[in-house]
């Protein structure tokens, strides 16, 4: 359990079997048979304590082994053990009364509002659903001198646990990152739509937990806050508008297989119902829109796929484009 929380679990980010009905709404159908099915059949590719890889099925896991010890479901034995003594009315994941009505619409990187994420198997990691009062009242309880065992216990989670990197270590699911001399205690998160962040300097007991109902995130915000020698981030470039165009079949067609862009890290292209669909190592499987012959799009993140030819003309690889970068996978 230690090890799912520092995320040195040797877990993947996600399941390989994840298949969403839904693609708005991706965790919603998975259930906990098909993650005992996972479990049960995944070879680890490294020792477990081995090494930092963040693992939102680890989190899921751990928030799953929680529930059953405390003898309820995740939202019950949160609310039992942390929410109820800290006062915090306003969050669950259950919408009811006063959440229900204040709830804000989440909005995609193009400004469209998008459904709700639900996360019945992984509620650990991402199912709550709260508001800027709750998170202050749980950002206080987590700085200053502890009033009860419960925030005594919560100091417990912002010790050092394992190294990350020179700049970042990792307690019980808090980041600790090195600013100078300084310390900051923090998380953020994200579902479709929304994007979270909290964090603290436990010494000065400065904090910040900044919202947003949009697919942006704003670390950079939550940090200088906190922090004023952390820059913020440069304004983003405007999203490029990418128009659809109609690509025969049996084009398409040739598209479909692996592409392997890494050692451990593939893109599997499949044609369904005449739509191509892409599913990366781990990931849930989206679909994939033509802006041309070779060149395309997806619309659940800012990322774009363009396919490669040899001179006789098939189909030998990809270049996915994302945050920058161009990587490319040869199709095996």
């Amino acid at each position: 359990m230690l090890d799912l929380s520092t995320q040195h679990s040797g877990l993947p980010r996600l399941p390989d079997n994840m298949s969403p009905a839904d693609m708005s709404n991706p965790y919603a159908d998975y259930t906990i048979e098909q993650m005992y099915t996972f479990l049960s059949g995944y070879v680890l590719r490294r020792d477990i304590g081995a090494t930092y890889e963040y693992s939102n099925l680890g989190v899921g896991l751990l928030g799953h082994a929680l529930a059953r010890a405390g003898g309820g479901t995740y939202e019950d034995v949160v609310r039992e053990r942390v929410l109820e003594p800290l006062g915090m009315n306003m969050t669950g994941i259950t919408l009811e009364g006063d959440a229900r009505d204040w709830l804000a619409e989440g909005h995609d990187a193009r400004g469209n509002v998008v459904p709700l994420w639900d996360l019945p198997t992984l509620a650990g990691a991402g199912a709550l659903r709260s508001d800027m009062g709750d998170m202050l009242t749980f950002l206080g309880a987590n700085t200053g001198p502890p009033e009860s065992q419960l925030e005594r216990s919560m100091r417990a989670t912002h010790e050092v646990r394992e190294d990350i990197n020179a700049a970042m270590s990792i307690g019980l699911n808090w980041h600790i990152t090195n600013v100078g001399d300084e310390k900051i205690v923090w998380h953020n998160g994200g579902t479709g739509g929304f994007r979270t962040f909290i964090g603290f300097d436990p010494v000065k007991g400065v904090g910040a937990v900044v919202l947003t109902n949009s697919g942006h995130g704003a670390d950079d915000i939550g940090f200088h806050l906190i922090n004023p020698e952390m820059p913020l981030a440069p304004a983003p470039p405007p999203t490029q508008e990418r128009v659809q165009v109609a690509v025969a079949e049996e084009i398409l067609e040739t598209y479909v297989g692996e592409y392997q862009l890494a050692p451990t890290f593939s893109i599997v292209v499949t044609l369904e119902d005449g739509a191509l669909f892409v599913q990366a190592t781990a990931q849930p499987k989206f679909p994939i829109f033509a802006e041309s012959e070779t060149k395309f799009f997806l619309r659940v993140v800012d990322a774009q796929v363009t396919f490669t030819k040899d001179d006789a003309g098939a189909v030998g690889g990809l270049i996915l484009h994302q945050n920058g970068a161009h990587q490319p996978g040869p199709k095996v």
